[in-house]
C-alpha cells in the first residue's frame, strides 16, 4: 500500500532478566543468580510516505514481488508419451516477501496440471507440480518469467527460465485407458 501510513504506536510487556549483584561471598558468586523484573517498553507511532512503484517499465506479468532475487526451474523427464506426467520443479530465493510471492504458472493448454506443492520459510520458496502433456504436438513446456522490483537499483527485472524441450510420444492403442465398467459401492 502507497501513501501516508501510521506505524505503531508499540507497546511489549515482559521481564528484564539479569545478573545479580555480587555478594562478596566467593561461593554464592560462583553460581551466579539470576533475577528478573517485570518491564514494559514502548515506543511512539511514527508516520511514513510509502512511495508507489513505477510504472514504467513495468513487466506484464509482475505480481507486486519487491527485493532481490534468485528464480530457477527445472522440468523432467524430457522424453514421455502423452498422459505421462512431467515434475516441474521451481525455487525462488532472496530477500523480500518471500511468503507473498506467486511463481509463475503454466498457461498453455497443451498441457493438465495439478496443485503444486509447496515449502517455504523466510528466505526461500520451492514448488513442485506435476504437469501432464495431452497431445503429441508438443515439443516444449514454455518459458516461465518471474517479475520483481528492484529496490536496490530501482528497476524492474525480470529472470526467464525455460523454454523446456521435451519429446511427447503417442501412446499405443494397448497403453490406452479403458474403462469397463462401474461398480457402486454406495
Amino acid at each position: 500500500q502507497s501513501g501516508q501510513l501510521k506505524i505503531g504506536p508499540f507497546q511489549a510487556v515482559g521481564q528484564l532478566v539479569y545478573q545479580a549483584r555480587s555478594t562478596g561471598d566467593f561461593m554464592s558468586d560462583l553460581f551466579t543468580r539470576q533475577e528478573t523484573r517485570p518491564i514494559t517498553l514502548t515506543a511512539e507511532g511514527m508516520n511514513i510516505n510509502v512511495q508507489e512503484l513505477p510504472q514504467k517499465d513495468k513487466p506484464l506479468g509482475f505480481n507486486g514481488a519487491v527485493g532481490q532475487y534468485e528464480f530457477n526451474a527445472s522440468l523432467s523427464p524430457n522424453l514421455v508419451k502423452v498422459g505421462d506426467p512431467l515434475t516441474l520443479k521451481m525455487s525462488l530465493k532472496g530477500e523480500g516477501k518471500i511468503k507473498d510471492i506467486e511463481l509463475p504458472q503454466i498457461q498453455d493448454k497443451g498441457f493438465k496440471t495439478y496443485d503444486p506443492q509447496i515449502k517455504e520459510d523466510d528466505v526461500s520458496k520451492s514448488i513442485e507440480q506435476v504437469v501432464i502433456p495431452t497431445n503429441a504436438d508438443i515439443k516444449e513446456l514454455p518459458a516461465l518469467n518471474f517479475s520483481y522490483f528492484d529496490p536496490s537499483s530501482q528497476s524492474y527485472k525480470t529472470i526467464t527460465q525455460g523454454p523446456f524441450p521435451i519429446s511427447v510420444a503417442p501412446t499405443t492403442k494397448s497403453e490406452e485407458f479403458k474403462a469397463y465398467g462401474f461398480i457402486d459401492k454406495s
